[in-house]
C-alpha cells in the first residue's frame, strides 16, 4: 500500500511539473462599492483576494439645498464623423445612441443638479452646428475666436444652466431640442440615427478631434463652476481623419494640455482602445487642471443605448456628483493609509475566506459649501459578502487582476528531480516566486514519520533550503533531516502568510532504486508519413546489449491515459547499435500518430530480465511511471482552398468538403475554405479550436468569430468564409485577410494570416 501511495504521488507530482504554474487573482472595482451594498458578489475559485485599491465615489445628496451649492460644468464633446453612421466606414453607431444617451445622461443630472451647466460640442471635420442656421436656438451658439479650417460659421453650444432662463425656454429644453434625433436612410440606403439640426455649409463627415477640444476649452472660459467642478464627456470612435485639423498636428489633442476632467468612450468593436486616446487621457490625468483629473478614464466599448448609458451612470455619473475630498475608509477594521488615482489605498490586500467572506466598509468624505466654506463630514456604510464559486462568471463592476501563484521543487546537485533515490541523503527545497514578490519564506516538509519547517533563504532568483533525508524508524524533531519509511512521500508546502489561499503543495516519493527506473520519455513526431520515436532515460546507465536484443515491447509498459496498453508497442524497433556497453538513453520508432503526449505515461516491465544496470539489477515491480513529453516545439500551417473565389458559384471540391465538412456544414455550399495543420493537437474553447476574423484591406473587421472546427477524416482543422460580413451580406471584389488564432495543447497561442481573395 505505501509503494501504491508513492507511485500515486510521484504520478501527481509528474503532471504538476508539466502543467507550469497555477494562475490566482485578486479582484477590483470598477464601479461603485456603494452599488454592491448589500449584494453577494460571486467570483471563480481563482480569487483569493479583494484588491488593497478600492476605488472612491461620491453619493447622491438627497437635499435639493445642498445638491444645489456644489454643482457642475460639463461639455459633452461628440464625434459625428461618417464612420459613425455607416456613410463612411462602420457604422460604430448606428443607432445614434452618442445622442439618445447624452440627453437622458442629462436628465439625470437635471434630477440631481438642477443649477448644473451644461453645453455640447458636436464636430467632424469642423464644429458642426452653424451660427447662421434659421433655428431658435442657432442665436445661442458660439463661435471660436478666430477662425479655423477656412469655416468662420462653425459652432458649439455653450455652457448654459439647466433651470435657467433663457428667453421663454429653459437651459435643458433648449440643449434637448438641440440634440432631438430622427432615423433617416443614407447613400448607402443604411437607415442610421441622425440629429434633426444640419448646418448651412456642407461637410464631409471628416474626424477632427482637436476642433473639438479647442471649443471645448473655450466655453469652460467662462464656466461658472471651479476647475475641480468642470468634465469633458467625450464620445469618439476613431482618429484623425482629413485635412482639417484647426492649423495644428493631427494628434494635437493627445497632449491633454488645460483639458479639465475628461472621461472618455471610444466605440468600437474590438474593446481596444487606440494608442493616442490611451495617451491623452494619461496626460490628462496629470496635467495639473485640477485636483479632479487623476479620476479621468478611458473605456472602449461596442456601443449601443443601454450599454453606453449603463457605463456612463454607473462610472461617470457618481464621479461627477462627488462634491467633497475623500478622507478615508475603514474595512473590516483595517484604515486606508492614502488617496491615489481616486482610490483608497490600503497597506495589503484583503484575503478571501475559502468560501464566503464578509466585508464591513465605511468610506468618509469632507465637504465644504462653495459659499460659507462650513465643512462637514458624511460618512456612507457599505456592507458586502464575496462568494467563490467554481466557474463563475465575472460580475459587472469588477475586475480581476490575475499573477502566477510561486511554484516548488525538489532540487539535487544543483537539477530539479521527480523523485529521490538511496543515494540522495541531501536535497534542497525551492520556491520560485514567479510574478509575487517574495523575501522569505517558510516551507513545512512532512513525510509519513514527522514534520518541520524549513526557513528559505534567497537563491539567486529563488528562495532555497537544504534537507536531509533519512531512511529511519523514528522522526527526530528539529534536526532538519526528512526521517522516512520504505516507500514514502515528502510532501512540501507553502503559505502566504497574508493571504491563507495563496498556498502551494507538491509531493515526491522516495524510491528504492535497486534497479533502474525511467527518468523521462521524450516523444519526436515523424515528418511526411515516417514512423514517431520515442527516447527513454534511465535512472542510470543500462546494458545496452542485453536491453537491445529484445524488442520494446518486452521492456517497457506504455499507459494510453493512464490504462495499460498491451499491444501498443507490437513492431516498435530501436534505432542504431550498441556502440558502448552501457547507455543512459534509447531511442526506438513506433507507428504514426499512435503516441498522446502529456496525458500518456510510461514505465519499465517490473522485473525484466532485459533491462539490468551494470551489476545486473532488474526494475522493481512498482517502479515509477513517467509521463510522455514533447520533444520538439510546436509547428502550424495553413493553406486555402479556391483562392480566389466566388462567393455565389465556387463549390468547395467533394474531397475536401468531405475533409472539412464539421466547418462547412451538412450540405456543400459556396465559399472558401481554410486548412490548418497543427503537429500538436489544439484546444477546443466554447465549442471551436480557435477562432478567425476577415479584415478589409483598410484593416477593418468585417466578419469575426468563425469557428474552426477538426477535420472529420483526419488531424487537421478548417474555417469555412462564404464571403459575408457581420450583417450577413456578401462583401465586394477584393483581396481580405483571414486572421486565425488557435492555442495548442501546450498552452501557447499562435496567430496565422491568410489573404483570400473575393471575386464576384
Amino acid at each position: 500500500m505505501k509503494n501504491t501511495i508513492a507511485s500515486l504521488g510521484f504520478i501527481l507530482l509528474s503532471v504538476l511539473s508539466y502543467a507550469g504554474a497555477a494562475e490566482i487573482c485578486e479582484f477590483m472595482f470598477t464601479d461603485c462599492p456603494q452599488n454592491f451594498n448589500g449584494d453577494t458578489i460571486k467570483v471563480p475559485q481563482s480569487v483569493v483576494a479583494l484588491s488593497s485599491e478600492i476605488k472612491a465615489c461620491g453619493t447622491e445628496l438627497t437635499s435639493a439645498g445642498d445638491s444645489a451649492k456644489l454643482p457642475s460644468s460639463i461639455m459633452f464633446v461628440i464625434d459625428h464623423s461618417g464612420s459613425m453612421t455607416g456613410e463612411g466606414s462602420g457604422p460604430n453607431d448606428q443607432m445614434g445612441s452618442r445622442f439618445t444617451v447624452t440627453t437622458a445622461l442629462i436628465d439625470s443630472i437635471y434630477k440631481v443638479q438642477p443649477n448644473a451647466e451644461v453645453g455640447v460640442v458636436v464636430f467632424s471635420e469642423h464644429l458642426y452646428f452653424d451660427k447662421t442656421s434659421s433655428q431658435y436656438f442657432s442665436s445661442y451658439f458660439s463661435t471660436l475666436p478666430k477662425t479655423y479650417d477656412a469655416e468662420p460659421n462653425q459652432a458649439y453650444l455653450p455652457l448654459l444652466k439647466l433651470n435657467g432662463k433663457y428667453g421663454d425656454k429653459s437651459g435643458i429644453d433648449i440643449i434637448k431640442d438641440v440634440l432631438k434625433t430622427d432615423t433617416v436612410q443614407g447613400r448607402n440606403r443604411r437607415k442610421y440615427v441622425d440629429l434633426v439640426y444640419k448646418p448651412n455649409f456642407v461637410t464631409e463627415y471628416y474626424t477632427n478631434i482637436n476642433i473639438g477640444f479647442i471649443a471645448a476649452k473655450d466655453a469652460m472660459k467662462s464656466a461658472a463652476n471651479p476647475a475641480e467642478r468642470q468634465f469633458v464627456i467625450f464620445l469618439s470612435d476613431g482618429e484623425p481623419m482629413g485635412d482639417s485639423r484647426a492649423g495644428l498636428p493631427a494628434n494635437d489633442f493627445e497632449k491633454g494640455t488645460n483639458m479639465p476632467t475628461t472621461f472618455t468612450v471610444y466605440f468600437t468593436s474590438n474593446k481596444n482602445a487606440p494608442l493616442s486616446l490611451r495617451n491623452m487621457t494619461a496626460n490628462i490625468q496629470k496635467n495639473g487642471y485640477s485636483s479632479s483629473n487623476p479620476s479621468s478614464e478611458l473605456w472602449a466599448i461596442e456601443t449601443n443605448h443601454n450599454t453606453l448609458l449603463n457605463l456612463l451612470m454607473d462610472n461617470v455619473f457618481d464621479n461627477i456628483l462627488i462634491t467633497g475630498d475623500p478622507l478615508h475608509m475603514v474595512i473590516n477594521g483595517v484604515k486606508s493609509t492614502s488617496f491615489v488615482n481616486s482610490s483608497f489605498v490600503f497597506p495589503e490586500q484583503f484575503p478571501l475566506q475559502a468560501t464566503i467572506t464578509s466585508f464591513n466598509a465605511t468610506a468618509s468624505y469632507k465637504y465644504t459649501d462653495p459659499q460659507t466654506n462650513a465643512v462637514r463630514d458624511t460618512n456612507v456604510s457599505i456592507n458586502f459578502t464575496v462568494k467563490r464559486v467554481p466557474d463563475s462568471e465575472i460580475t459587472k463592476g469588477i475586475t480581476l487582476n490575475c499573477w502566477e501563484q510561486p511554484t516548488l521543487q525538489f532540487y539535487y546537485n544543483g537539477s530539479p528531480i521527480s523523485f529521490i533515490s538511496e543515494e540522495m541523503s541531501r536535497v534542497e527545497i525551492r520556491l520560485d516566486p514567479n510574478d509575487e514578490t517574495i523575501k522569505a519564506a517558510t516551507v513545512r516538509i512532512s513525510s509519513n514519520l514527522e514534520s518541520e519547517n524549513f526557513v528559505l533563504a534567497p537563491v539567486g532568483t529563488v528562495l532555497g533550503a537544504p534537507v536531509g533525508v533519512q531512511l529511519a524508524a523514528k522522526g527526530i524533531a528539529g534536526d532538519k533531516i526528512m526521517q522516512h519509511i520504505e516507500g514514502d512521500s515528502l510532501v512540501a508546502v507553502y503559505k502566504n502568510p497574508k493571504i491563507p489561499l495563496d498556498s502551494v503543495r507538491i509531493a515526491i516519493p522516495i524510491v528504492d532504486k535497486s534497479g533502474p527506473v525511467l527518468d523521462s520519455a521524450i516523444y519526436y513526431p515523424g515528418r511526411n508519413g515516417a514512423r514517431d520515436t520515442l527516447k527513454v532515460v534511465f535512472s542510470e546507465p543500462v546494458q545496452c546489449r542485453v536491453l537491445t536484443a529484445a524488442s520494446p515491447g518486452v521492456s517497457y509498459n506504455y499507459y494510453d491515459a493512464g490504462t495499460l496498453s498491451s499491444g501498443f508497442l507490437n513492431g516498435a524497433s530501436y534505432i542504431g547499435t550498441c556502440e558502448t556497453d552501457l547507455v543512459a538513453s534509447v531511442y526506438f520508432l513506433v507507428n504514426q500518430g499512435t503516441v498522446v503526449p502529456v496525458t500518456d505515461s510510461m514505465n519499465l516491465v517490473g522485473l525484466s530480465s532485459t533491462v539490468k544496470d551494470k551489476n545486473g539489477n532488474m526494475p522493481s515491480k512498482d517502479n515509477p511511471k513517467v509521463p510522455v513529453v514533447w520533444g520538439t516545439d510546436n509547428s502550424i500551417s495553413i493553406a486555402v482552398s479556391k483562392n480566389p473565389f466566388n462567393p455565389v458559384t465556387t463549390i468547395i471540391p467533394h474531397n475536401v468538403y468531405e475533409k472539412f465538412s464539421s466547418a462547412i456544414g451538412p450540405q456543400n455550399r459556396p465559399g472558401i475554405i481554410v486548412g490548418i495543420s497543427s503537429l500538436k493537437p489544439l484546444v477546443k474553447k466554447n465549442d471551436s479550436y480557435g477562432t478567425a476574423k476577415i479584415y478589409d484591406p483598410l484593416g477593418n473587421i468585417i466578419a469575426k468569430d468563425i469557428k474552426i472546427e477538426e477535420s472529420t477524416v483526419s488531424g487537421d482543422y478548417g474555417a469555412f468564409w462564404d464571403g459575408t460580413n457581420m450583417a450577413g451580406r456578401l462583401v465586394g471584389t477584393g483581396i481580405y485577410l483571414m486572421e486565425i488564432t488557435v492555442t495548442d495543447t501546450d498552452r501557447i497561442v499562435t496567430q496565422k494570416k491568410i489573404k483570400v481573395g473575393m471575386k464576384r
